[in-house]
């Protein structure tokens, strides 16, 4: 099976914005990122994020998306990644970097192998450690999570 593209998921996304409106009324997701965004935010947290979740950031930005949040590249954000990555770090793994967290304490996370952040999904929380997901990237992550596919 492949991953699901940014295409499909955009097309999804409208989907679900149009079959339950009032939710996504409810939401406030941040703008876009521009590159520069994001570079910035990669910075302080020491890591270039997959392509597929930059794109992510350049398309629909970050925030709340349906039933979950995704982190953001806007420094005005309370999503804002490096915040985010600041916190989360105090408890994951060497090599974790948390883009989205289950309101339980449980982080899912991006790891970095050979020095290169997978788009692979990853989950983590205190009792089970770190475990991957069905999630091959940051769309199907959402899809699932957000939007119940």
């Amino acid at each position: 099976m492949t991953e699901m593209t940014l295409a499909e998921f955009t097309t999804l996304h409208h989907q679900r914005a149009a079959e339950r409106p009032k939710i996504f009324l409810l939401l406030s997701h941040d703008k876009p990122a521009s590159k520069r965004q994001i570079v910035d935010m990669e910075i302080p947290v020491g890591a270039q994020f997959p392509e597929s979740f930059r794109r992510f950031l350049m398309e629909f930005g970050g925030g709340s998306f349906g039933l979950m949040n995704v982190f953001s590249a806007d420094p005005a954000s309370d999503y804002y990644l490096p915040d985010r990555q600041r916190k989360a770090q105090k408890a994951l793994p060497r090599g974790c970097y948390a883009i989205s967290d289950d309101y339980c304490g449980g982080w899912y996370v991006l790891v970095s192998k050979e020095g290169k952040l997978d788009n692979q999904i990853w989950y983590w929380n205190n009792d089970e450690g770190l475990k991957p997901t069905e999630f091959a990237n940051v769309f199907e992550l959402v899809a699932g999570c957000a939007y119940g596919t």
